[in-house]
């Protein structure tokens, strides 16, 4: 740290520090004029801190970390982020950061106390991604405070994440015995059909889900993706934009799932002439967030009670015309996990269809734009996985036969 001199000229007082060598010479920053020492002193101290803070002028803030958590949220998380987003960093804030790092004072946190934090986390058995989730959250609204000056430097910035001894969420591929297992033991049911579209489009669970009537084109045989479902943990649901701009898509589709689809149309209106004034029907009620962003939310109602909103049409529906959202899919994965002893999660039927694409020689550009990755990282990220599994089993086939 350099030294802040102060000396007298004159009648006057000045403050002087040295900076480095700039060609070969001596470089001082000073400046005179001040009618007293003290005032020298304060200047002097003010400039030499801003100037080994790299220019950077912190406020002063005795606001701690969990009332900055809030700030965070406020001022720019409603702002950023899309609304499944933000309720997923909410619960990390409010569950695993404000907990243990809420009373620091926000000037006082450091790199030890956070890398402490998350070895921690690492002990509780928490898995690597969502231990890397809850350190990316923390460092996103410390960027944020030193953009705004409360901090100098980020103390996540060195953080380093743990080994974690084995990968986590597996990605199962399903076989085709246990497809037509699941396929067979759903078939009656409302799960029947965001299972087979999932299986044969890798559509993601929201954008199943969130498909309407009006995205089959039943000449042309494709299903377009322009919109997804979501559900907060309160159980409102609403309808969200798609998880980046490739996921808005149109894809072809097969014969067999097309007939399934009209299959389903001619039921579903057949239920509801059943039902009748007690089928339920889908409606669009639109909201302004804080943000002033419109949140689309959805309300299922029965027939008979008069609505003035927006019908929506959902392909994924119950037989009285209620809606099925990923909330309800959790019965039908348990179903699949516990009593039919097939590892599966929805993911997994994403997963699949990519894996099966790929081994039959798809492009891989020509997979990506059909699972809407934004990256054609991600699509070659499965293709590796296939790869190094299918050596595996070749190494395993030939220890067999010797």
């Amino acid at each position: 740290m350099a030294k802040l001199m102060i000396t007298r000229r004159g009648s006057k007082w000045q403050y002087r520090f040295y900076v480095g060598k700039v060609d070969g010479k001596q470089k001082f920053i000073s400046k005179s004029g001040f009618p007293t020492q003290k005032e020298a002193q304060s200047a002097g101290t003010e400039a030499l801190y801003e100037f080994e803070s790299k220019g950077v002028r912190l406020k002063n803030t005795n606001i701690s970390v969990s009332d900055f958590c809030d700030l965070w949220i406020e001022n720019q998380a409603v702002f950023n982020y899309k609304r499944n987003t933000i309720n997923n960093y909410i619960r990390i804030i409010e569950s695993r950061i404000k907990p243990v790092l809420g009373f620091y004072k926000l000037t006082d946190i450091n790199t030890l106390a956070i890398q402490n934090f998350i070895n921690d986390i690492k002990k509780e058995g928490l898995g690597k991604n969502r231990t890397s989730e809850i350190l990316k959250v923390l460092s996103v609204m410390l960027n944020y405070a030193v953009d705004i000056k409360y901090i100098k430097t980020n103390p996540c910035k060195d953080v380093k994440l743990p080994k974690f001894s084995s990968p986590e969420n597996k990605r199962y591929i399903i076989t085709k015995s246990d497809i037509n297992k699941i396929l067979y033991r759903f078939k009656d049911s409302r799960f029947y059909i965001p299972i087979l579209i999932g299986y044969y489009t890798g559509f993601r669970i929201g954008e199943v889900f969130g498909l309407t009537w009006e995205d089959v084109d039943f000449e042309n045989k494709t299903l377009t993706v322009n919109k997804a479902l979501s559900v907060e943990d309160g159980g409102r649901v609403f309808i969200d934009t798609p998880k980046t701009e490739k996921s808005n898509r149109t894809i072809k589709v097969s014969d067999f799932l097309i007939q399934e689809l009209k299959k389903e149309e001619i039921k579903q209106k057949e239920n509801k002439l059943f039902y009748g004034e007690y089928y339920f029907l889908q409606y669009v009620d639109e909201k302004q967030d804080a943000a002033s962003n419109i949140v689309k939310n959805i309300i299922s109602i029965q027939a008979n009670i008069p609505i003035d909103k927006p019908k929506i049409n959902f392909i994924c529906i119950d037989e009285n015309g209620s809606l099925t959202t990923q909330n309800s899919f959790k019965y039908a994965s348990r179903v699949i996990r516990k009593d039919m002893g097939i590892k599966f999660n929805f993911h997994s039927l994403r997963h699949t269809h990519a894996t099966k694409l790929i081994e039959a020689g798809a492009n891989i550009k020509e997979v990506q734009l059909r699972l809407g990755h934004s990256s054609i990282k991600t699509t070659l990220d499965v293709y590796t996985k296939h790869t190094d599994e299918a050596e595996a089993e070749l190494v395993n086939l030939f220890d067999n036969i010797l």
